[in-house]
Parts: C-alpha cells; sequence; structure tokens
C-alpha cells in the first residue's frame, strides 16, 4: 500500500501544483472552462501509473477515482466561493481543498489495498522505494510550500514603504517588489531543501546556521522594521516546521 500511496500523492502534487500555471490558479477561479482544464491535466496525469503498472486494472480504478473525485471537489468549490459570505475565506479553502484530496488518495488507495500485494513496484518503476520518497519530498519543499505559506501568511506581510506618485517610479517599484518576491521563493526552496537534507543525516545544529545565515542577510530589515521581522520569523519557523512535518510523514510513518 505504502508505495502505490506514495506514487499517488507525488502525482496529485505533480498535477496540482507543478502541472497548474498560476495563470490557470487565477482564471479557474472565475471561469469554468479553466477549472475543467485542470482537471482534464490532473485526471491524465492519475492515468499515467496504470501504464507504469503494467496495466493492472486496479491501479487504473485508483487513478479514476482519484482524478474524477478532484475535479468534482474543485467543481464545488469553485460554486461556495461564488457565495458572498464565502468569497473572503479563499484562502482558507486552500487548506481545507489539500485536506480533502489527500484524504481521498488515502482512503483510495486503501480500499484497494489487498488487490496490490501483487504488484513489484520496484521492478516496474525502475527505482528504489527511498527514491520515491526524496522525489515526494522535494516536491513538497517546492511550489506547494510557497504557495500553501503564502495563501497563509499573506496578511502579515508587511505593506510597501514610501511609494512614489510618479507612474514610471511606481511601476519600476513594482518590478523591484516583484523580483523581491521572486528571489524569496527561491530562498524558500533552497531553505527548505537544506533542512530536509541535514534532517536526514542527524544534523540538527545545521538548522540553526540556516537561521543565522538568515538572519545576518536581513538583519538590517529585521532591526528596522518590526513587521517584517514577524513576518520574517512567521514564515522561516513555518518552513522549518513543514518541513519537519513533511519527513515525518514520508520517511517515518510510510
Amino acid at each position: 500500500m505504502t508505495e502505490i500511496l506514495l506514487v499517488m500523492i507525488i502525482v496529485h502534487l505533480l498535477g496540482d501544483f507543478y502541472f497548474q500555471s498560476r495563470k490557470m490558479s487565477l482564471e479557474k477561479k472565475d471561469k469554468i472552462s479553466s477549472l475543467i482544464i485542470h482537471g482534464g491535466i490532473y485526471l491524465f496525469i492519475t492515468l499515467l501509473p496504470f501504464i507504469r503498472y503494467n496495466f493492472n486494472i486496479y491501479v487504473l480504478i485508483i487513478g479514476m477515482v482519484i482524478g474524477i473525485s478532484h475535479f468534482l471537489i474543485d467543481l464545488l468549490l469553485f460554486y461556495i466561493k461564488k457565495i458572498q459570505k464565502f468569497s473572503a475565506c479563499e484562502d482558507k479553502f486552500f487548506i481545507i481543498d489539500q485536506i480533502i484530496h489527500i484524504a481521498i488518495i488515502i482512503i483510495t488507495v486503501k480500499l484497494f489495498n489487498n488487490n496490490l500485494n501483487d504488484i513489484n513496484y520496484q521492478s516496474l518503476l525502475g527505482v528504489d522505494f527511498g527514491v520515491l520518497q526524496w522525489i515526494a519530498a522535494l516536491l513538497f519543499a517546492g511550489k506547494p510550500a510557497n504557495i500553501a505559506f503564502k495563501k497563509l501568511f499573506n496578511k502579515y506581510r508587511p505593506t510597501p514603504e514610501n511609494i512614489s506618485q510618479d507612474n514610471d517610479k511606481d511601476s519600476g517599484q513594482k518590478v523591484k517588489n516583484s523580483s523581491r518576491q521572486y528571489a524569496g521563493a527561491i530562498i524558500g526552496i533552497l531553505e527548505r531543501i537544506l533542512t530536509l537534507i541535514l534532517i536526514s543525516v542527524y544534523a540538527y545544529a545545521g538548522i540553526g546556521l540556516i537561521l543565522t545565515a538568515k538572519s545576518i542577510a536581513r538583519y538590517d530589515k529585521i532591526s528596522k522594521n518590526p513587521q517584517f521581522a514577524e513576518y520574517y520569523l512567521i514564515g522561516t519557523l513555518s518552513s522549518i516546521l513543514f518541513m519537519i512535518g513533511a519527513y515525518l510523514a514520508i520517511f517515518v510513518l510510510l
């Protein structure tokens, strides 16, 4: 069960994050056509293990159940978000959405567990189970974590200071802020990957070095802007806790 479960979680991460552009993510809030395209891409990806697992019929059923249920859940949330009183809770829906998707993956795989005992995963996938664990962990460290933190902690983000009224300067400021956000996302990914590696080799003290390096780089802003200092602490500590949780879930529980 653990092998196919891990594969389906990897499939979910790829379909719901890495094969969904930011443009599509924004458009599917208002356009059902974009939601259908996303659902089609996700379903296609969930059916790929069926080919890789020697066309096992139960893997096909699992993929179809997960893919179709994913679309139906997204469709339900699409209409719920249209209700005025729920429109302000969009960020909370992201967490609910992901919990439901992961729960369905676990339940579906569990239901067909007895029919999957004869599958030789390593010979079919051509990779060791440990490699799959690292793939899943690295995928979690990237785009899913960035999006989750942005939605959960965006309200704590410091407001821009000294924004000019001049249109050209304002446009330049927007480009500069966008570049900083992109750089911050990359730093966050690298931080989580390093945290994951340090945990895996039991070098827990090394996590303190990551915190120290980030604090030195941001010392000026931390010392002068209390709002940024709070946002920095929330983001950094959440990032570390997220990877500890991901490591325990993938390498210990599975």
